[in-house]
C-alpha cells in the first residue's frame, strides 16, 4: 500500500495522434496526482478527455495504436497492457453496461478476481466487502439488467475496485442517472477518496466538480486549467471560453461585485443579505399563447405487456404550444407516459386522448404525422448508411412520392443544420449532431408534438446550451415539446411548464418557477431546483436562472 499523499500518477509530456488523424488528441499533458486524491477531468467533447483515460491503464498504446509520446507512470511503474495493470488501475469507460457481463451482481463482481486467480474464499469475502461498499449490500443474486442505472453504474465500480486497485478511473459516471443515482455515485467516491485511492472522473456535472479536489480542463488536447475547483468555477467568463458549466452562484456573486469566496448556495445567499441587497421579485410570469389540447391523459393506468402497472392514475393534458419538463426520478414513469403519448405503448386502463381522439384509433403512421418520440440515445434509432438516407427513410416507408420525400428530407436538414452533410455516414457525426439528425428524421414527417428523453445527456456545456436553444426554437416556431430530463437547469431555463412525477403519479404541475419553489415536494423526491433557483428560493423569491437572480437584486441595490 503507498503511504498517503504519496505520488500515485505520472503523466510527463503525454502526445497521442490516432491513425489517419494529423490534429494530435493529447499535447504536451503533463499531470502529478498523489495517493487519495479526487481530480475531474473536464473540458469540451473532442478535448482529449476519454483519450487521456486511455492512457492512464495502458490502452493507449498498447491496444489502440497511434504516434505517441511521453510517459504514463502508476505507482513509479510504467503502464503496460491492460491486462498487467488491472491490479493497479481500475477503469469503468463512459458506457458502464457494457462492462456487465455477468448474470448476477456477485458473478460480476466475483469476474476480475477469477481472472486473477483469487482463492475462492477470498473471493468471496471481497465480493461480499465490495458490494457492501458500493452500497449494493443484498444485492448479490440480483440480475445487472434489472437494476436502476445508478446500482448499475455503482456495480460497474464495484467490478472495476474489487481486484484492489490504487487508481480508479471513471469516465462521465453520472451520464444519464437520475439525482438519486448521482448522489449515490458520488458518495461511494468520498468512501474510496477516504480509502486512500486515487480517483480521476471524467466530467460535465457541475456536482462533481464542486465535490473535487483539484479540477483539470483539456483544451483541444493540452491542459487549459489545473488547480481547485473554485478557483474556475469562480470566473463564469473563464468557464464559458473553457467549455465549463457555468455555477450561477458565483454568476450571480460576480454581476453583483460581491467580493470571492465560497460557492455554495448557502454561502453567496448569505453574501447577498450581507451586502444589503433588497430583491425586487420578478412579476408573475405570462402564460404562453397555447392551443387546442394536443395530448390528454385521463386517469390513466398502465405499463408494458406482460408486466405491472407503471401509471396510476395519470389525468394530464398538454397544449398545442406549449413547451413542458417533465421530472423524476428513474422509474417515475415519465418516459412510460411519453411512449403512450406516441402510440408506442397502448392504455390498459382509463383514456388518453391525441387532438380530442381515444389513441387506439391512431395507427403508428396516424400518430407519427402528430407527435414523435427522440430516444435518450440517439443511436439506439439511427441506422442508415447516410445522413439523406436516415432522413428519407421513413418517409418513403409513407409512400410519399420522390420529390415531395426530397423537399421534407432538405426542409428538415436545414432546421438542424445538417442541411450539405447529406452523405456523410451518420456514425461520423459528434453527439449532438446524432441528436439534431434524430430531430429531423422526426421534423420531416412534419409533426405537432415532439418528445425528448435526456436531449442533453453526454453533451459538454456549450453543446447542451446549443441543443436546449434549438429545441426551444422549435417551440417559438409552434411545435409542442416536452422535455423528459434530470438536467434540472434544462427544464428551469426553457420550459414555461414543469410536471414532476413520482411512482407512476403526477405530483407537481404548474409554472417552471412555482415548481422549482416547491422545494418541500422536491426534496423527499430527492429533486432539488437547479443552483439558481435554489439562490432565489433562499433570498425568498422565485427565480429559474442567474439572469432573473441579478435582474431582481439589480432592481433594488443598497
Amino acid at each position: 500500500m503507498t503511504e498517503p499523499g504519496a505520488i500515485r500518477l505520472e503523466v510527463a509530456d503525454l502526445d497521442f495522434t490516432y491513425p489517419g488523424r494529423e490534429r494530435p488528441a493529447l499535447k504536451g499533458v503533463s499531470l502529478s496526482l498523489r495517493a487519495g486524491e479526487f481530480t475531474v477531468i473536464a473540458g469540451r467533447n473532442g478535448a482529449g478527455k476519454s483519450t487521456l483515460a486511455l492512457a492512464l491503464n495502458g490502452t493507449i498504446p498498447h491496444l489502440l495504436r497511434g504516434k505517441s509520446a511521453g510517459t504514463v507512470l502508476v505507482n513509479g511503474r510504467l503502464v503496460a497492457v491492460p491486462r498487467e495493470m488491472a491490479s493497479e488501475v481500475g477503469v469503468v469507460f463512459q458506457d458502464y453496461e457494457t462492462h456487465l457481463v455477468s448474470s448476477t451482481a456477485a458473478l460480476e463482481v466475483a469476474f476480475p478476481m477469477e481472472n486473477l486467480a483469487v482463492p475462492p474464499g477470498e473471493m468471496a469475502h471481497r465480493v461480499a466487502e465490495t458490494l457492501a461498499l458500493v452500497g449494493l449490500e443484498g444485492f448479490d443474486e440480483r440480475s445487472p439488467a434489472e437494476i436502476s442505472g445508478g446500482e448499475k453504474q455503482r456495480l460497474a465500480i464495484a467490478a472495476a475496485i474489487v481486484t484492489r486497485p490504487s487508481l480508479l478511473v471513471l469516465d462521465e459516471p453520472l451520464t444519464d442517472l437520475d439525482p438519486a443515482g448521482k448522489s449515490g455515485v458520488l458518495a461511494v467516491i468520498g468512501k474510496l477518496r477516504r480509502m486512500g485511492m486515487t480517483i480521476v472522473v471524467i466530467e460535465h456535472d457541475p456536482q462533481a466538480l464542486l465535490e473535487a479536489d483539484r479540477l483539470v480542463v483539456l483544451v483541444e488536447g493540452s491542459v487549459g486549467y489545473d488547480g481547485p475547483p473554485a478557483g474556475l468555477l469562480g470566473e463564469p467568463g473563464r468557464c464559458r471560453d473553457l467549455g465549463v458549466p457555468v455555477w450561477a452562484p458565483a454568476e450571480v456573486a460576480r454581476g453583483l461585485g460581491l467580493p470571492s469566496g465560497p460557492l455554495g448556495v448557502a454561502e453567496v445567499a448569505a453574501a447577498v443579505r450581507a451586502a444589503g441587497f433588497r430583491p425586487v421579485p420578478p412579476p408573475p410570469a405570462t402564460a404562453p399563447s397555447v392551443g387546442e389540447p394536443l395530448i390528454e391523459a385521463r386517469d390513466l393506468t398502465s405499463g408494458y405487456p406482460g408486466a405491472p402497472d407503471v401509471l396510476f392514475g395519470v389525468s394530464l393534458t398538454i397544449r398545442a404550444g406549449e413547451c413542458v419538463a417533465l421530472l423524476g426520478q428513474n422509474g417515475s414513469g415519465k418516459t412510460t407516459f411519453a411512449k403512450h403519448a406516441v402510440g408506442l405503448v397502448r392504455p390498459r386502463k382509463g383514456g388518453l386522448l391525441v387532438k380530442g381522439r381515444p389513441v387506439r384509433e391512431y395507427g403508428l403512421a396516424g400518430l407519427s404525422r402528430i407527435a414523435g418520440y427522440v430516444f435518450q440515445n440517439p443511436d439506439h434509432q439511427i441506422f442508415s448508411e447516410t445522413v439523406l438516407e436516415e432522413v428519407a427513410f421513413g418517409l418513403r416507408n409513407l409512400g410519399l412520392p420522390p420529390g415531395e420525400t426530397a423537399d421534407r428530407v432538405r426542409e428538415s436538414l436545414e432546421v438542424v443544420d445538417l442541411a450539405g452533410r447529406e452523405a456523410e455516414d451518420p456514425f461520423s457525426l459528434t453527439k449532438g449532431e446524432r441528436q439534431r439528425l434524430a430531430v429531423a428524421s422526426l421534423l420531416a414527417y412534419r409533426p405537432e408534438a415532439i418528445f425528448l428523453d435526456e436531449p442533453t445527456t453526454g453533451l459538454d456545456a456549450t453543446e447542451a446550451e446549443r441543443m436546449m436553444a434549438f429545441i426551444k426554437g422549435l417551440n417559438r416556431g409552434g411545435l409542442m415539446v416536452v422535455l423528459i430530463t434530470h438536467a434540472m437547469w434544462a427544464a428551469a431555463e426553457y420550459a414555461e411548464r414543469t410536471v414532476v412525477m413520482s411512482h407512476g403519479r403526477v405530483v407537481l404541475d404548474g409554472p417552471t418557477r412555482e415548481v422549482f419553489a416547491r422545494e418541500d415536494v422536491l426534496a423527499p423526491l430527492t429533486l432539488a431546483p437547479p443552483p439558481a433557483a435554489a439562490l432565489a428560493n433562499r433570498l425568498g423569491f422565485p427565480a429559474v436562472s442567474a439572469s432573473e437572480v441579478l435582474a431582481a437584486l439589480k432592481g433594488g441595490p443598497p
